[in-house]
């Protein structure tokens, strides 16, 4: 999930091809890939530059791989697996007689899990990664999650989770990896400037104490308590490709080195129940495995001496924990672990016996590494000047632009540009109509130099038809008009992101002029009325808020477990109106819940109700049908789009007014997960939805009563059933997009008279 499987595989593959190729043919490839207009012929490029295709590198690879594995071989001895198929599972800890353990299964939100010696296995909270979970001796459990402090910064802190709720110990303090002794006082990792360091926390979160000191050429990881509570193992990373596991004491001075090597990496340590043997993974043997090795003392502080490995892994071994007492020097003779397993499907926690091998030097060079040093640090010794985003803002692309409007071929060209800190951004587009000189264009730029809010600045010019004028006395038509709207507009947007939830408001002012011309040019004076040789400014203001707390699992097929809602309102003021102007209000409210039936996701109950108001004179303020989705830009025209009040299995715009309501239910259904290509498409996952729509409309008492096709009062509403296939796809293996095919059968009263000429459509994006 998430595409990470894909490069790293992707990643074997060159390394084998440049490997057994050469690596002049990593350069052949690139350089036919460039040429080749249509980039997504791959293993066409392939076979060019390598002498065969991708698709045949990649079944030499898995073949020679599968043959080199033992399926009967298990990773330790009475191996039994207690969880398994976990796209992450971090950090098993001891509670009671069961393990405690951050996990992430794709079906749902990552978070921490019990799972007991037979196998039971339960979710006791939510978290926003599969990160750290220690049992507290109050029962508690401890944990560090990811929060953002400001829309631009994220930081991580310590929380102990209650019950189900989590209570936040720090604030902005930028620590993870947490592990607590019996008395509550807490180690953890934490980030400052450029690097990190190990620092002890009050069991209130209250006092924070680096002690270790910070270095560039430094960084830490993985702390672990002593059963006794006075030493700390950790992973020590040096500048260099250099990888240790280190024992300090309480105060952060260093007691001796367990593990020293270059080129390969150690990881994970943890600490045998008598406190004198330490188990850690590490991959110099070319798979991750975990080792065990005696633990120095404040008595015997000594550098690294010997280790011995204690599994014999298949495909990798990670997060070691004992579970019993450890016998031998050196190393484990009936000493009973749990660790985490990499399977073919996904990470799995099991139990078993180590099995002591024959001890070697705890310092290593991973072979091939002697010629590989450190790169020289780069020092910049130039002064340093003040931030200047001109240059950064310059255009770097375009992209044409051509649509038809009615009659009128349109053609131009669109770019866009910010500066790499996104202080500043914009979008421009100028066009024009190959007939009567028309001309458009728009221009919107963003200032972000406040923090929040956002400063947003506008102006367009667009031409639309206006209708067309006609003899009264013969009814033929003498010619075209056409509308020009100028718009000038400054706003203000304020966003509030956080991990579980989001908030957002704009509030936006303007105004709107607009003027006509006729085709031929004679016809606008022509008119008894001045309507079409004034200019018509409408000033106007919006504003909006908007909230969700969703969850979107990393397999899901729908967002789930939540709500989003939003409002908004628009004042226009119209001289040309009686009232002087109106007003519009728009509000939707949706809501889902996840089921936990059988499926690769779970099946989702969404349901979506909106309203809108308006006291307009224009009967077509609102209008109901059609589909609602993504709008796909394709030629500079939007293909498809949102709707307020769509109902599928209609035209759009089959009732229209001043007032309007929708609603509608879906059941969403997994259905498989196909994770194949062809030419620009990749097919990842699939799904089913089953749906019914219902929205009406009607007038109030101002609006013009010609054209109120929904009638002065609220009548039946329209109502339609169907079902859709959702293919969700990635274009050039890199854009997401959810592509929906459906049929929808119109029901009730009104069916015939306001039925879409086709049941079957094709949308992009979800309905809501």
């Amino acid at each position: 999930p998430g595409g990470e499987g894909v490069y790293i595989f992707g990643s074997l593959i060159f390394d084998e091809l440049a490997r057994t190729r050469g690596a002049a043919s990593i350069r052949r490839y690139i350089d036919y890939s460039s040429a080749y207009i249509l980039p997504f012929q791959l293993d066409r490029t392939a076979r060019a530059s390598f002498g065969e295709s991708f698709s045949a590198a990649l079944r030499a690879v898995r073949d020679s791989a599968l043959r080199s594995v033992d399926p009967g071989r298990e990773p330790l001895g009475g191996w039994r697996i207690l969880a398994g198929g976990f796209d992450a599972l971090r950090a098993p800890r001891r509670q009671g007689d069961g393990i405690v353990f951050g996990g992430d299964r794709g079906k749902e939100t990552p978070g921490a899990y019990r799972v007991d010696t037979l196998g039971a296995l339960r979710r006791i909270g939510r978290r926003t990664t599969a990160g750290t979970n220690v049992p507290l001796a109050d029962g508690g459990i401890l944990t560090a999650q990811l929060e953002f402090t400001s829309p631009y910064e994220i930081r991580s802190d310590l929380y102990v989770q209650r019950g189900r709720r989590l209570h936040r110990l720090t604030y902005g303090a930028r620590l993870d990896a947490p592990d607590a002794r019996a008395d509550g006082e807490i180690v953890a990792v934490q980030a400052v400037t450029g690097t990190t360091v190990l620092a002890r926390v009050s069991r209130d979160g209250r006092r924070i104490r680096a002690i270790t000191s910070a270095a560039a050429d430094t960084q830490w990881a993985q702390p672990r308590w002593s059963p006794d509570g006075r030493a700390i193992a950790a992973v020590k990373l040096v500048h260099g490709g250099r990888s240790q596991i280190v024992v300090l004491d309480s105060a952060g001075a260093q007691l001796g080195v367990v593990a020293d090597e270059r080129g390969s990496v150690s990881a994970a340590p943890a600490w045998s129940e008598d406190g004198q043997t330490i188990l850690f993974t590490s991959d110099r043997s070319g798979l991750s495995e975990v080792y065990a090795a005696h633990a120095p003392s404040a008595s015997e502080s000594r550098p690294a001496g010997e280790i011995a490995r204690v599994s014999s892994a298949t495909t990798a071994l990670a997060e070691p924990l004992a579970l019993g007492r450890c016998t031998g020097e050196g190393g484990c003779t009936d000493q009973r672990l749990a660790v985490s397993d990499l399977r073919a499907n996904g990470w799995a926690l099991g139990s078993g016996v180590a099995r002591p091998g024959a001890s070697e030097p705890a310092a290593a060079e991973s072979a091939g590494d002697t010629a590989r040093r450190a790169l020289p640090t780069a020092h910049d010794s130039s002064a340093a000047q003040p931030y200047r985003p001109l240059r950064q803002l310059l255009p770097r692309y375009w992209i044409p632009v051509v649509y038809s409007d009615n009659s009128l071929l349109v053609l131009g060209a669109a770019t866009s540009g910010s500066d790499v800190v996104g202080r500043h951004s914009y979008d421009a587009s100028a066009e024009a109509a190959t007939k009567w000189g028309e001309v458009g264009g728009a221009f919107s730029y963003r200032w972000a130099g406040l923090g929040m809010p956002l400063v947003d600045l506008a102006v367009s010019q667009a031409w639309d038809g206006a209708g067309t004028a006609i003899d009264r006395s013969t009814g033929a038509p003498l010619g075209d008009i056409r509308r020009r709207t100028r718009t000038a507009s400054a706003g203000l947007v304020w966003s509030r992101p956080r991990t579980r939830y989001a908030l957002a408001a704009n509030a936006v002012g303007g105004v709107e002029a607009r003027d006509y011309a006729t085709h031929p040019a004679w016809l606008r004076d022509a008119f008894t009325s001045d309507f079409l040789r004034r200019t018509h400014r409408r000033p106007f203001m919006l504003g909006g808020l908007a909230a969700s707390n969703v969850q979107s699992p990393a397999r899901s097929i729908s967002v789930e477990d939540g709500v989003s809602a939003f409002v908004s309102a628009q004042r226009l003021w119209d001289p040309d109106e009686r009232s002087g102007g109106h007003t519009r209000t728009v509000g939707a409210l949706a809501g889902y819940r996840s089921l936990p039936l059988p499926g690769y996701a779970h099946h989702v109950l969404a349901l979506r109700a909106a309203g809108g108001w308006s006291d307009s004179q224009d009967p077509g303020e609102f209008t109901v049908g059609g589909v609602s989705g993504d709008a796909i830009a394709i030629g500079g025209t939007d293909i498809g789009g949102s709707s307020d009040f769509p109902i599928r299995g209609y035209v759009s715009g089959a009732l229209a007014g001043t007032r309007a309501v929708a609603a509608s239910a879906e059941y969403r259904a997994p259905l498989v997960i196909p994770a194949r290509g062809a030419t620009i498409f990749f097919l990842d996952r699939s799904s089913v939805s089953l749906f019914a729509d219902a929205a009406t409309a009607w007038c109030g008492t101002n609006a013009v009563a010609l054209g109120c096709t929904g009638g002065r009062t609220p009548g039946s509403p329209l109502v339609s059933v169907g079902g859709e296939l959702v293919l969700h796809l990635a274009i050039f293996y890199d854009a997401p997009l959810t592509l929906r095919i459906g049929a929808a059968k119109p029901v009730g009263r009104l069916r015939d008279a306001m039925a879409a000429s086709s049941a079957v459509y094709v949308a992009a994006g979800r309905a809501f």
